[in-house]
């Protein structure tokens, strides 16, 4: 689940919308929502409903959900939402997720599609209800503003959220816990997260700063290691359950985190501490002390009681660094499929060479753990997420021809998941989803000219609505194995469905049974029996124990010799191991230690219906959302400028589906007695994109005169959005115009400059702009890939001339290992003419149209920079820059100055540089301006969320009669907010 915290700094939150048309990210593509969407609408007390057509059922058990979550949660957190709050259902992508965000009035958006079996969240008894009380927790805990921050909120619009800015981990954790307050299950009670702390504690990083362990600094960060994103997740739901336990100086713990979330409402961010010894009388260092504590302790006797039975043996086959996931074998017995997330790479398919070792990286494969080979050996199935229409992502087949080295798309927009094949090769199966709930189908598997194809698909197996269902595995030609989870069951079964479509269940116990497998007739699966994941056997109508592993195991599988491999859960994340099972050895079903979780709230565990009826939808419409939900009014007076008392603000507001965006800023200056300002707004029309825009400035003032710019223009961008990648075509018409006036009477004055009469300069523009660069988990920088911007203008001054500027610029980014980067650039920018060759360079220089270069850290169509030329000014018809860098690590500690002080320690880099400009000056003679230097830059994140980098660079311009310098000095950047 991923929430997108409210901010107290406005700019974070400008920073977002007000950009150029083709760089700006609605919240539509925020959201990963699709402009194509037809939307329906049903209001219940609390809560203003919007859902995708056809998806009533789902948004009823949400809405019944939501109520429920209010009746309960409310009193608890102590606040009470000042409207009704508006929950969006979506289904355009095959990855359950689901956000928060109170600010700006956006609520709350749910993805109809249930979570992995292999997801934490699978880990409930009802996966819609574990996504409602998760995310209402986040809403009614963010949203509160008290006091002076309710006055904040009230002149500077709704983005004034002080709790938003609460550290990751008590925010997700604070949801985890009640998650697991309001169920029988939910993932504070899930042996997958006591399987990570065990996996800590038996490999001593519980606690530990060493190899990577993990303490509270690190929690309190973004800690790149495993479980990564979890981590908040993980550790934030102990903090709290630990404080739920502390009941000395509050008889109700509950109460005592309501009171804590309403007092931080009105308090300054950051002082977390203070609050919590307010309340508890106990600061944060103190339950993670407890936590670690006890949690050893327990983890102790649960490792004794294991060893005291016999530890499975293992044997490593693929060590990863992060996570490693299931593997299946050839049947020729030479190689080893599997799904990969590294700290070096992001998640990606490989083929291990049984014989040599060998790893081959075949494709980046993002979600879907089923594999499949062809009898033959020849061809491997696989899923993996990618992207339909630009704004669906969806999951679908592939196949890697092993012969050819080739990987083809077999299906396109069928929402295909986790295949397995037959073993005579003539059928594949796989999961699909509709409308929230999945199914198994089948179809038949043909080969034309070598390349494998889907036949026309039939359902096989329909469970009942909302189910999960998990990793279908061919037990032989006839059948297929996979396990069911019901909605409203904290356990899930084996069943077996033949290709005839009968069904027999296999296993149906009080546990989670997960990951079939199936090898000369006999059945293995994994099951949580004894509160840590292992592999049992199915014999008879009953099952048996057949490893004994401390941490917990998943995904099993066998070589062509019967040899049981599986995934072993490590600090690291889970490893493939072949495991060294003993002759009819078998273990003792008694339960270890249950996980450390708080009682049921008992009011939560059943769901009462509110007897909502489809016939009381409407058909969504945009206009009642689209109030402004953000603005900032201003006043200031400046003593650099003629333009006296200046009063400025700004606004945004956006429809409740993003399809509708507009933003404006206005402003008043004293002195010339001018209006200022901008509006614009766009619409998202399935995929393309327009935006109209107005804007009016001041750009100059004197003693004598002010001018004044205006400019109307209209944009239409296509963005076509890849897994990975995406490109932005663009092309925008506008018309300018330029005024001078006396600032005395107001009376427009004719300027001798024919840029100050225009009172109409039409023309238009072109950009596109690619971007695939990416990074990893310990990477500073991109590591690969490539950014591109192609981009012109032309300009038709009436009874002057027309002029076109135009600018390319490319950057590629090549991984040298050990995220050492080297970073290659190559800009050019040139322009027809110049505005009059008659002008001299005193009286051209600084014309707004001209192409200028300084060292500035603009790019646009009328500047670039370039390095070691400092305050030097080159007017030129056109330049080329080059320029290589080298970046490399120095150190990387990740970790926080205090145990909760929001200052956090990311890396430390260094880099070096050459670069060189070639151009001419006005006499045409050739300038080649070389220059040279390097610097180290600390990575930070201070402020909770903000990513602030420190740089101390040296650079030296070799031309010395150009205005070549030495220079050497400090900067900070924090590129996301600034």
């Amino acid at each position: 689940l991923q929430v997108f915290l409210g901010t107290f700094a406005l700019v974070s939150i400008f920073s977002v919308f007000f950009q150029t048309p083709a760089q700006a990210q609605s919240f539509l593509e925020l959201a990963s929502l699709s402009p194509s969407t037809h939307y329906k609408t049903f209001d219940t007390e609390h809560f203003h409903f919007i859902y995708a057509d056809g998806y009533f059922d789902f948004a009823e058990k949400a809405a019944n959900h939501y109520e429920q979550a209010h009746a309960i949660l409310q009193p608890l957190l102590k606040w009470h939402p000042r409207g009704k709050t508006d929950v969006l259902i979506a289904d355009n992508e095959d990855a359950a997720n689901g956000f928060t965000l109170p600010s700006l009035r956006v609520g709350m958006v749910l993805i109809a599609t249930p979570p992995e079996v292999w997801f934490s969240t699978s880990y409930s008894e009802d996966w819609i209800k574990l996504l409602v009380f998760h995310e209402y927790t986040h809403f009614l805990n963010i949203d509160a503003t008290t006091g002076w921050m309710e006055a904040l909120r009230i002149l500077f619009g709704d983005g004034i959220r002080p709790n938003g800015l609460w550290p990751t981990w008590m925010l997700e954790g604070l949801a985890v816990y009640f998650e697991t307050r309001t169920s029988t299950l939910g993932r504070g009670r899930s042996p997958y997260y006591d399987s990570i702390l065990r996996a800590y504690f038996h490999e001593g990083k519980l606690g530990q700063r060493s190899e990577h362990g993990l303490t509270l600094d690190r929690v309190n960060g973004e800690f790149p290691y495993f479980p990564g994103g979890e981590i908040p997740y993980l550790f934030g739901y102990h903090l709290w359950h630990q404080l739920s336990k502390d009941t000395a100086f509050h008889l109700n713990p509950d109460q005592a985190m309501g009171e804590l979330s309403l007092r931080s409402s009105t308090r300054v961010p950051y002082f977390i501490e203070g609050n919590l010894e307010n309340v508890m009388h106990r600061n944060w260092s103190d339950y993670w002390n407890s936590f670690v504590q006890e949690s050893s302790d327990r983890f102790q006797k649960q490792i004794e009681a294991i060893k005291k039975e016999g530890e499975t043996a293992h044997s490593s086959i693929i060590k990863s660094d992060y996570s490693a996931l299931a593997g299946v074998y050839s049947p020729d017995g030479k190689w080893i499929a599997y799904s990969e997330t590294s700290l070096d790479d992001r998640s990606r398919l490989i083929l291990l060479n049984v014989q040599s070792g060998q790893k081959k990286r075949l494709d980046e494969k993002l979600y879907g753990v089923g594999l499949g080979f062809t009898p033959d050996s020849k061809h491997l199935i696989y899923s993996a997420l990618t992207r339909e229409n630009s704004y669906e992502l969806f999951s679908d087949l592939f196949d890697y021809d092993l012969t050819q080295n080739r990987t083809t798309q077999i299906t396109r927009g069928l929402r295909a998941k986790d295949p397995t094949v037959s073993e005579d090769g003539q059928h594949i199966a796989y999961l699909k989803t509709e409308k929230g709930t999945p199914h198994l189908e089948v179809a038949a598997l043909t080969s034309s000219g070598g390349e494998c194809r889907v036949g026309e698909s039939k359902f096989l197996y329909q469970p009942r609505p909302y189910s999960i269902l998990g990793t279908p595995k061919f037990m032989n030609s006839e059948s297929i194995l996979l396990s069911d989870q019901e909605l409203g069951k904290a356990s899930s079964k084996i069943v077996k469905v033949g290709i005839d479509g009968k069904l027999q269940t296999l296993v149906d116990d009080p546990h989670m049974n997960r990951y079939p497998i199936a090898k000369n007739g006999r059945v293995f699966f994994v099951s949580d029996q004894t509160g840590v994941e292992n592999i049992y056997e199915l014999r008879g109508k009953h099952s048996t124990r057949i490893t004994n592993v401390i941490t917990g195991s998943s995904f099993p599988f066998f070589s062509p010799d019967g040899t049981l491999h599986g995934n072993l859960m490590s600090s690291d994340g889970y490893q493939l191991v072949r495991f060294d099972l003993k002759p009819d050895s078998t273990f003792s079903d008694h339960a270890l230690a249950s996980p450390s979780a708080p009682e049921s709230i008992a009011a939560a565990l059943t769901s009462p219906a509110l007897g909502i009826q489809e016939s009381g939808s409407k058909d969504y419409s945009p206009f009642s959302s689209l109030a402004p939900r953000q603005w900032a009014p201003l006043a200031g007076y400046s003593y650099s400028t003629l333009s006296g008392t200046q009063l400025t603000g700004m606004f945004l507001g956006f429809d409740s589906t993003g399809k509708h965006q507009y933003w404006a800023t206005f402003g008043w200056n004293s002195k010339p007695k001018t209006f200022d300002g901008s509006v614009q707004y766009t619409l998202y029309t399935g995929r393309p994109v327009w935006d109209f825009s107005f804007q009016s400035s001041t750009p100059k003032i004197s003693s004598f005169y002010y001018r004044q710019t205006q400019r109307a223009a209209v944009s239409l961008s296509y963005p076509l959005l890849w897994v990975r990648s995406e490109l932005r075509p663009s092309f925008t018409l506008f018309d300018d115009r330029t005024r001078v006036y006396d600032l005395d009477t107001g009376a427009r004055l004719h300027s001798s400059d024919f840029q100050d009469n225009q009172d109409h300069v039409p023309g238009f523009g072109a950009s596109l702009r690619y971007s695939s660069a990416r990074g990893t988990r310990l990477g500073f920088m991109p590591e690969m890939g490539d950014d591109l911007s192609l981009e012109t203008e032309d300009r038709i001054n009436q009874g002057h001339f027309s002029y076109v500027k135009a600018l390319a610029s490319w950057k590629h980014y090549l991984s040298l290992g050990d995220h050492s980067v080297l970073r290659s650039k190559v800009q050019w920018l040139g322009a027809s003419r110049f505005l009059d060759t008659s002008l001299s360079y005193t009286e051209a220089t600084g014309k707004d149209t001209s192409a200028l270069l300084d060292r500035g850290e603009g790019l646009s169509l009328s500047k670039v920079s370039f390095r070691g030329y400092s305050d030097q000014v080159f007017l030129v018809r056109s330049v080329g820059i080059g320029a290589l860098d080298y970046h490399f690590p120095i150190s990387k500690p990740f970790s926080g100055l205090g145990d909760t002080t929001p200052v956090f320690i990311k890396q430390l880099h260094g880099f070096v540089f050459a670069e060189s400009l070639v151009t001419s000056d006005l006499t045409g003679s050739a300038l080649l301006l070389p220059s040279m230097g390097g610097g180290i830059s600390i990575d930070t994140q201070l402020l909770i969320r903000a990513p602030i980098t420190f740089n101390f660079e040296y650079q030296n311009g070799t031309r010395k009669d150009l205005g070549g310098s030495s220079l050497f000095f400090f900067s900070v950047q924090s590129g996301p907010l600034f």
